[in-house]
Parts: C-alpha cells; structure tokens; sequence
C-alpha cells in the first residue's frame, strides 16, 4: 500500500475566427490542483484506493463585435472525492505504465466579474445628414457564486511509474480523458455592483473532454 499526492497544472488558450476575423479570443487560462491518495495493491500489479483533489483556474475572455462587446475574468474552484482503480504494466526494471480509472463525486464553484459595452449603430443615410449620433453604454457586472454538484469519470491513460528504491515511487500523468455530468444552481447575480436575488436555477450539464493535463507525484509505500 501507499500514500502520496499528485500535483497538476493545466495551460490553455484559444481564438475563435470567423470569415478572417477574430471574433473571441480566450487569453491564457491557467490552473492547478493537489491530489492525496492512498491506495492497496489487492492482487499483483493491480490497487484499488481513495482519491480527494482540490484546485482552481483563472481564465480572461474578450469578445468584440460590431453593436458590442465585452470582457471578463472568471475564478473557478473545485474538490472531488472517491474511489479509483489501476493496472499496472511492467516496461522496463523499475519502470511501469499505469492505467487508471476513477469515479468521483465533484463541488465547483466559480465568479466572474466583466464590463459590457453596447454600440449604437446609425444608418449612412443619418451620418450624411449629420444627424446621427453614436452613443456607448458600459455596464459593469459580476456573479457569483454560482456552484456545481458533479459526477465525474476520470481515465489516465497516459501515466507512468518509476521505483527506484524499495519504498519510495516517483509518477507522472501527462494525458485524461473525462467525463462530468453536473448540476449548476445560480444563487445571486450583481449587477453594476447591485446584488439581486433570483429564483433558483437548476441546470444539468455533460462535459466529455480529453486533456493534457502534466501531473507529477511522490508515493511512499510500507
């Protein structure tokens, strides 16, 4: 049996074009986690065991079009608790390709703060008789929190093992595949820094990705 702890990172960053133009631009979303873990090799090279996480991202959107656009930062935290499964595949002395299965049940929870801006648009014809006028409205807003009840799947398939002494395993996890079915309830929502109560609202949601995610972790056996 062991204990350890897995520590991750994730980067990412997209843009989104439309007939040659950008339209949305996500500028880098970075994120971390923490993982301790005890597992019980129940048959050779094969454990079962318990997994809790916990972690966070920060992500910045921009979004501009002709009437208006937008910007915003959203935070987003996590933690996720339940059991998994691996199989362990000896490549070389010492060195082991590990597959992993997990199950867990997820609680996320995010807030996001912006400015909207909205364009008016006049005709040609208003602007050639000078009478058309361009005005700009800047709202700001935020929500939050908003949080998350979810199911999760988790595969690494692309993660590894090495022992060099008796007791002590260094790993690393370089790819997922994830599957997370959640439940999103909105409690408040602030606008122009107002806070206004709302109804309740339930949504249900399915996310299936598959990630590269670079996790390293130090297991101590006994």
């Amino acid at each position: 049996m062991y204990i350890g702890s897995m520590i991750g990172l994730g980067l990412s960053s997209s843009s989104i074009y439309s007939d040659g133009e950008k339209k949305n631009e996500y500028n880098p979303s970075m994120g971390f986690s923490v993982s301790p873990e005890f597992h019980y090799f129940v048959a050779d090279k094969f454990r079962v065991g318990l997994v809790s996480s916990f972690g966070g991202s920060k992500n910045h959107f921009e979004r501009d079009i002709i009437s208006s656009s937008y910007i915003f930062d959203a935070k987003n935290s996590y933690w996720f608790i339940g059991p998994d499964i691996a199989k362990y595949i000896r490549l070389a002395d010492n060195f082991y390709y590990v597959l992993e299965l997990g199950a867990f049940y997820m609680h996320c929870k995010s807030t996001i703060d912006g400015e909207y801006i909205k364009r008016d648009i006049v005709s040609f014809n208003e602007l050639n008789l000078g009478t058309g006028k361009k005005v700009t409205y800047r709202d700001d807003f935020s929500t939050g929190p908003q949080r998350y009840n979810a199911f999760r799947l988790n595969l690494r398939f692309a993660q590894f093992e090495f022992r060099p002494v008796e007791r002590w395993g260094f790993a690393m996890s370089l790819l997922d595949l994830t599957f997370v079915r959640f439940v999103y309830k909105k409690k408040n929502m602030y606008e122009n820094g107002e806070k206004s109560r709302i109804p309740k609202v339930v949504e249900n949601q399915v996310n299936f990705s598959v990630g590269v995610n670079p996790a390293v972790g130090v297991h101590l056996y006994f």
